[in-house]
This record gives C-alpha cells, sequence and structure tokens, in this order.
C-alpha cells in the first residue's frame, strides 16, 4: 500500500516540495559563520569552531567527541555565552549540532547587542 503526500494524480513537482518542506526542520534561519568558541561541560572544556549558528543553535566542529543530550555553555567569543545541548553528532566531521536553551528572543538580543 502506498502513502501519498498528496493525491497521486497531482503534479508530481507537489510532491517533491511537499517532502523537501517535511524534511527541512529548521525553524530560524542560518548564518554561515567560522567564529572560534568554547563548549563548557562540567568535566571539561572544549575549543571548537562554529560554521552556522541561527537564533535556536548552532553547528560546531571540534576535536573532541561529543555525546547526544551532553549540556554545557558555549562562549562565542563575538556575542556571549548560551546554555546549550547537544543534539546531533556527526563522526566523520567531528561535528556537532547544539541547541540554545535561551528563547530564540534572548539569543537575537544577545547578537544585536555585540
Amino acid at each position: 500500500m502506498a502513502i501519498f503526500l498528496h493525491d497521486p494524480f497531482d503534479d508530481p513537482a507537489d510532491d517533491a516540495e511537499a517532502l523537501r518542506f517535511a524534511c527541512n526542520r529548521r525553524v530560524f534561519p542560518r548564518a554561515a559563520v567560522i567564529w572560534g568558541a568554547r563548549f563548557v561541560t562540567a568535566s571539561a572544556s572544549h575549543d571548537c569552531v562554529l560554521l552556522n549558528i541561527s537564533a535556536g543553535g548552532v553547528r560546531l566542529r571540534s576535536s573532541y567527541p561529543p555525546e547526544i543530550g551532553e549540556r554545557g555553555r558555549l562562549i562565542i567569543d563575538r556575542c556571549g555565552s548560551f546554555d546549550a545541548e547537544i543534539v546531533w553528532v556527526h563522526d566523520r566531521q567531528i561535528g556537532a549540532g547544539l541547541r540554545f536553551s535561551a528563547t530564540p528572543a534572548d539569543v537575537t538580543r544577545a547578537f544585536v547587542q555585540s
């Protein structure tokens, strides 16, 4: 049994667009950056490079292997520090995504004030 996003007799381009929309879970626009930062956990401080940033979180690269669910404080030299949680990890790049604990409005305010 096939499950269709739309009526199967509609334009197939509509289904492709709906699938792209469903797969993109980002709520906030991201800006590409190359900024130095530190992710500080209860047990250590890890240097990292931010690759993109939004009001909801960041993508970073680091030499340490973070774990999903790990919480800490992300210190960004350019705009302050934020409580954050690792929400995804990509082993081949030693990359991770962090979600800010602060509200998007508070994060945006910190960006603007810096």
